[in-house]
């Protein structure tokens, strides 16, 4: 997403658009709960390309040996967990008839 000459210092990862609001929560409760727990800076962010809106969470890592990229990985792992919950549970809500599949 972003760096310099010898290495990237910002990673992006773009987010389906039936993810982005259980990722950001209400007023943005979710997004700040993991920044907070994790201490890693990230930011969401919208980019148009090839016509359409695309929406990205970036974290800020920051250059090898800063403690930053410690806290990008600890906020990668409490998003896997918070995407592993949120999809768990929109398959079993499918399974159950309550949820149609969005493809």
């Amino acid at each position: 997403w972003s760096g310099d000459q010898s290495e990237w210092t910002e990673y992006a990862l773009r987010l389906p658009k039936d993810i982005v609001s259980a990722v950001v929560g209400p007023n943005g409760a979710t997004l700040a709960e993991l920044q907070q727990r994790s201490g890693c800076r990230m930011w969401l962010d919208r980019e148009r390309l090839r016509n359409e809106s695309h929406d990205f969470l970036v974290f800020y890592r920051g250059s090898t040996g800063q403690r930053s990229v410690q806290c990008t990985n600890q906020a990668l792992e409490l998003l896997s967990g918070l995407l592993r919950r949120v999809i768990g549970e929109r398959q079993n809500r499918m399974q159950q008839g309550q949820l149609r599949q969005p493809f």
